[in-house]
């Protein structure tokens, strides 16, 4: 008997949960261990349990038809932080005398589900494992209480109607005892779902009257009335006489491949007598002709969408006569059955095999095999040739392959055929599952010829009257035609797309939302969730021919963030996030490399230096070589003098350069390796290397040293060049563009003279520079400097005291950052 109402499910304290159970019994150990592949829970039951195993919404089930409280270990009671993490998403609790376990599951994960004696093991593996044949599932037409479906197996618990928390619907459960029975693959009929499950049956009504019950010999799915499960069309009296002779296995009536009109045997009376007949035939079938009472049938099973029981049937006759496999009506039947049945690749095989290319009704089938796989050119040329075909075809078969053909018309821009289609479907007066994908495609249709008002009506009704693949569909096609039109902004569309992400789970619609919300996370700037939806798009649907492009959209924004500057407009650290989450989109060669220049200059201009580093030593230890290598290190090298690492500094700089390294790189490297050596006041060494070099650099280099040792005479004369770079003509008659660092290293010069005593140089550069150091901040110094009339300056520290708004070190050094770092270099040209 059924439950009168649902048993709501929640999250149970484990304490309270044993002041429900026999205290006497004790509690049911779980121990929990995990590794890279696989977590195992075994479930240590005293007793002979049964199980119902199988993941919904994000969820893994596991139903025992037993009550107790489950005690939760780590492996040997040990308690990881792995195990904590997972206990968090561990909860159970006890409903109509069984007890139900939810586990939240982070990614996809596939369940195993065994029997060890008494006790139940539950992997939980990334990996899919083979897909088994499961329960056989039985189609009872001529049941007494009317057509219902039926597991064929023993040992089924009780059969409990639990409520789904996160969902908020209601399933029906039924827990099997023996090890290995669950159902293979998910099996949708208009009344109900079955779901697929490792272990035990689970039963999901789609209609009100749903009741599932453990019979003696198997579980039984039924409603008052019986299910609808085909169009029958009952006959008034019972047809006398046994069936006809059976035919050759290839021969059929009217040159027809699929009769189902002649393989329903109505003439015969209802299914069952016509069914009974049938099998009498292949027991009482001498042997010769054994395999065409067989394939006789196949094809009445095949008539009433039976595509199971047509695949086991072929397959004894294939073990009995292979050379049967070759006849045109045997593969066109096996290659149909396995597409009724989601195998596309077989059904590939058989149907598109060279030997049925002359049969023009294996065009329809390829027409909607092609379809459904969403190759619509192929599905739209097959279809241009069996339309007469498809009017042929019963109403259960015409309603859906009508609907592929309406759709392939319009990938493909016929516009009237999609008409003609849809108009052919109307008069079918299709119901169910159908109705609101015709609604969709009527949409679609008036979207393609700019119908706005019609196509947002259309879609309107499909997402009043269709199911919920139906409704993500038009809801999806109807946000995308509002963007089209202005009529919502890309933010809103952003918003109304994400609540309808999570419908699509596992829908054929749900890469290409994936793949529009990525895009319009890109428009909005949201680059961040931009790369994350996409590539959980590639992720989720590897196998897509339009992944690869998803990926080139990833990187070609990975590029436009880094290498184009759009990154300049995000915080550094988000920047840099952002990097390290999709690092693997950076490109080869010397665009990744810049890509990567560029990024650890924007963190040294905020003074994220350690995070700098820790990117360009990526870079120097993965993807460089020769010449561009000896770049990077140059630009490690400066970084690690930024942050005042001259010790670091030298390590980077030790690499011995090669023969061919440019010259520009050589002078850096050693300008580079002068500063480091003269933070570590090896000032001797330092001196030594910049011989025979009197470039800008080397001779600020030369300043700073001598500037620290005191050698004022040697600062002055470094100084000196430095002015007379930077001083031009135009700036001796007092042009304007005598500026700030003009000024800056004129007063340094004059510093370093009175330092020295020089007072003939001192007057020379007082005479020369007066009137271009008269205004600006460093007016007043260079007066105390050059002034005759104070005592000469000796005391360093009252010097620096009296020009204390000159801050000439950091100005020097600020100049020779800017100068040394340009971090699409150092070197990078």
């Amino acid at each position: 008997m059924a439950e009168a109402g649902p048993a709501a499910i929640g999250p149970i304290d484990l304490v309270a949960a044993r002041l429900k159970i026999n205290p006497g019994a004790g509690p049911v150990t779980v121990q929990w261990a995990s590794s890279r592949d696989v977590t195992r829970l075994r479930f240590g039951w005293r007793q002979v349990t049964g199980a119902a195993v199988f993941t919904r919404a994000g969820f893994l089930w596991a139903v025992f038809d037993r009550p107790a409280v489950l005690d939760l270990r780590g492996r040997g009671g040990k308690r990881s932080r792995g195990f904590t993490r997972f206990k968090k998403r561990f909860s159970q609790s006890t409903v109509s005398g069984a007890t139900v376990v939810r586990i939240r599951l982070g990614a996809k994960i596939h369940p195993v589900a065994k029997r060890d004696g008494t006790e139940w093991v539950i992997e939980l593996r990334k990996e899919p494992p083979p897909l088994s044949e499961g329960i056989p599932l039985e189609t009872h037409l001529a049941a007494i209480a009317g057509p219902r479906l039926f597991f064929n197996v023993a040992g089924g618990g009780k059969a409990l109607k639990l409520t789904d928390p996160e969902v908020g619907d209601q399933i029906w459960v039924v827990p099997v005892a023996g090890t290995g029975l669950g159902v293979g693959e998910r099996r949708n009929f208009a009344e109900l779902h079955i779901l697929a499950s490792a272990q035990g049956v689970a039963v999901k009504p789609m209609a009100d009257g749903i009741e599932v019950r453990t019979l003696p010999k198997g579980i039984e799915m039924t409603k008052t009335g019986g299910l609808r499960l085909s169009d029958r069309r009952r006959q008034g009296a019972q047809a006398d006489g046994v069936p006809d002779e059976p035919a050759a296995v290839g021969e059929t009536r009217g040159g027809l491949l699929f009769d189902f009109e002649a393989w329903q045997r109505r003439e015969v009376g209802f299914y069952s007598q016509a069914k009974h007949e049938l099998l009498r035939a292949v027991i009482e079938a001498p042997e010769g002709l054994r395999n065409a009472a067989r394939f006789r049938l196949a094809q009445f099973f095949f008539s009433f969408g039976f595509a199971t029981d047509v695949i086991a049937l072929l397959q004894v006759i294939e073990a009995d006569a292979p050379e049967l496999t070759n006849d045109a009506a045997f593969r066109a039947l096996r290659g149909a059955g396995h597409y009724l049945r989601g195998r596309y690749k077989k059904a590939e095989r058989d149907l598109f095999h060279p030997s049925l290319d002359p049969e023009r009704e294996v065009a329809l089938w390829r027409a909607v095999l092609t379809g459904s796989q969403g190759d619509w050119t192929t599905a739209a040329k097959y279809f241009s040739r069996s339309e007469a075909i498809l009017k042929a075809y019963p109403r259960g078969l015409r309603i859906p392959f009508g609907l592929l053909a309406a759709e392939a018309a319009l990938e493909v821009g016929e516009m009237g055929l999609a008409k003609v289609h849809l108009d052919a479907l109307a008069e079918l007066k299709p119901d169910g599952v159908h109705i609101g994908k015709v609604a969709y495609l009527r949409g679609r249709l008036h979207a393609k010829v700019s119908d706005v008002e019609g196509a947002m009506l259309a879609w309107d009704r499909a997402i009043r009257i269709g199911r919920r693949p139906v409704r993500v569909k038009a809801s999806f096609a109807r946000i995308g035609l509002q963007v089209k039109e202005d009529k919502i902004s890309q933010a809103k569309a952003i918003k109304e797309i994400e609540k309808l992400r999570y419908a699509a789970r596992g829908g054929d619609i749900e890469f290409d939302i994936l793949r529009r919300l990525g895009e319009l996370y890109f428009a909005v700037g949201d680059f961040k969730n931009g790369l994350m939806t996409l590539r959980e798009a590639a992720t989720y649907f590897p196998k897509d021919v339009r992944a690869r492009e998803v990926t080139r959209e990833m990187r070609d924004a990975f590029i436009k963030l880094y290498i184009e500057g759009a990154a300049d407009e995000l915080p550094p650290l988000t920047a840099l996030a952002i990097y390290d989450e999709f690092r693997e989109l950076t490109p080869l060669g010397d665009v990744g490399n810049e890509l990567i220049t560029n990024l650890a200059g924007r963190l040294v201009k905020v003074d994220l230096l350690d995070r700098a580093v820790a990117l360009l030593k990526h870079q120097i230890d993965t993807r460089l070589k020769g010449v561009q290598k000896l770049r990077a290190a140059n630009q490690l090298a400066f970084v690690y003098l930024l942050d005042r690492k001259p010790d670091d500094a030298l390590a980077a700089l030790d690499a011995k350069p090669a023969a061919d390294t440019p010259p520009e790189v050589a002078i850096q490297r050693r300008h580079l390796k002068v500063r480091a050596l003269s933070e570590i006041a090896e000032y001797a060494k330092a001196v030594k290397l910049l011989e025979g070099d009197f470039s800008r650099e080397a001779d600020m280099l030369r300043a700073e040293i001598s500037w620290r040792t005191q050698n004022w005479g040697e600062a002055a004369k470094a100084f000196a060049r430095l002015v007379a770079a930077l001083v031009n003509e135009e700036d001796e008659d007092g042009d304007d563009s005598f500026g700030d660092e003009e000024k800056r290293t004129v007063l340094n010069w004059a510093i370093a003279l009175s330092l020295s005593g020089n007072t003939a140089g001192l007057d020379a550069v007082r005479r020369r520079f007066a009137k271009q150091m008269a205004e600006g901040p460093y007016n007043e110094a260079f007066k105390v400097v050059t002034s005759h009339t104070a005592q000469p300056i000796t005391d360093f520290r009252m010097l620096t005291r009296k020009v204390a708004e000159v801050d000439q070190f950091q100005a020097f050094m600020t100049s020779y950052r800017e100068r040394l770092l340009k971090l699409r270099a150092p070197g990078v040209n």
